[in-house]
Order: C-alpha cells, then structure tokens, then sequence
C-alpha cells in the first residue's frame, strides 16, 4: 500500500485524468483500520465523507464545477413491519413491549420490528411475531 504522501500524488494524477476523460462522480473506499491514514489526502483533494461501516469509509468526489452534484446520498431509510395476526376466531394478537419506549406503559400493540437486509416483507413478519410471541405464522396476506 502506498504511503499516505504517495497516495496524495496518485489520487491527484487521476484525479485530473478522470476530469480530462469528463468523469464527473468518483467514489473512494478506503479499508478501514488499514487505510484509515489515507483520509486526510483524499479530505485535501475535495472527497467527503458519504458512509461508513465497521471495516471501510467511502468517499465521494463531485468533480465538475460548474455542474450539480447529482451523487446520491447515503442509505437513510430502513423498512419495518407491523403484523396484525387473526386466528380463526377473529382475535388479534397483540403484545406489550419489554424494551424501547411504550415499555411499562400499559400500551397494547401489534407485533413489529424492523426488515433485516436482503429479507422480504412476509419473512420479516413472521420473523417479528414469532420473535416477539413464540407463535408461528400461515397466512401471507399484505394489505397497502
């Protein structure tokens, strides 16, 4: 791996052959905590920081000046799920919090949580109640 002086003077020399070739958007991922020393050349040649994760950061550079920014931002938005159980008799199965806001509250509400990565939204739902209650799920019906 090159040192953080010599990382500065290759990230530059591409850095304007990518504007030479009309390249607008560059991303940068720098491994982390082995790249870490890397930051501070790619922050002086007008990368920011657009997210991180445990083992890397990744940057980006918008590199037109007279043009908008059109990158897209980092991931902001997660999916969660609400599941109203009815069993054969038309009861609605509902739980109390053990942890989090409503917790000890006195408050009643369906089973919920949050979709983990790469899950779909019928998996996520029985994931949750049988997390939260211990009870299987069959049904699969969605209502918008």
């Amino acid at each position: 791996p090159p040192a953080p002086s010599d990382f500065g003077r290759l990230l530059a020399k591409a850095l304007s052959q990518w504007r030479t070739e009309g390249i607008r958007g560059v991303w940068l991922s720098l491994a982390l905590p082995s790249r870490a020393s890397h930051l501070e050349e790619a922050l002086r040649h007008g990368f920011a920081a657009h997210h991180t994760t445990s083992r890397q950061m990744t940057l980006s550079a918008w590199l037109p000046k007279d043009q908008p920014n059109t990158l897209p931002g980092p991931a902001c938005h997660y999916a969660g799920v609400g599941v109203a159980v009815i069993d054969d008799r038309a009861r609605i199965l509902v739980v109390q919090e053990l942890n989090g806001p409503l917790r000890g509250r006195g408050y009643w509400k369906v089973p919920t949580g949050m979709v983990n990565a790469n899950e779909n939204l019928t998996e996520a739902a029985r994931r949750e109640v049988r997390e939260e209650t211990g009870v299987e799920c069959e049904g699969s019906r969605q209502k918008p």
